[in-house]
């Protein structure tokens, strides 16, 4: 997968109109220092196609999720992961909003925990994802 240059790291923060999300461009996955971003992208790409509603969260003071599918599901993106670690952004969103499920997708981990009522789900970045 590539995408330009210009737009990594941005997707997530900026954009909310497929259509901008132009892959056409520069780097390629495993071959670069950036693939967190790649990564990102490739996700957000997955659900535009699966036609979720696809947004972001972030509080004033930059509390933020990478992704929040259908107004309800937060979704984490994250390079590499070895272990089950929940960050403090993510902690905060489950905290004010009691989401039914969470999900994070990394490199290494496939797993589930629950957090109170919450289930957290460990997926690899090329796991199928809901229809």
């Amino acid at each position: 997968m590539y995408i330009r240059r210009d737009l990594e790291g941005k997707i997530k923060k900026y954009l909310n109109i497929p259509e901008i999300i132009a892959l056409t461009g520069a780097r390629q996955v495993g071959k670069t220092h950036d693939k967190g971003a790649l990564y990102e992208g490739h996700i957000f790409t997955e659900f535009i196609k699966k036609n979720h509603d696809v947004k972001y969260w972030r509080t004033k003071s930059k509390a933020e999720v990478d992704f929040i599918i259908e107004d309800r599901t937060p979704v984490e993106v994250k390079s590499a992961s070895g272990k089950a670690v929940i960050g403090k952004s993510l902690r905060s969103f489950i905290s004010k909003y009691h989401p039914a499920e969470v999900y994070i997708f990394n490199k290494n981990l496939f797993d589930m925990i629950k957090i109170n009522n919450t289930n957290i789900r460990y997926l690899y970045h090329f796991s199928s994802f809901a229809e």
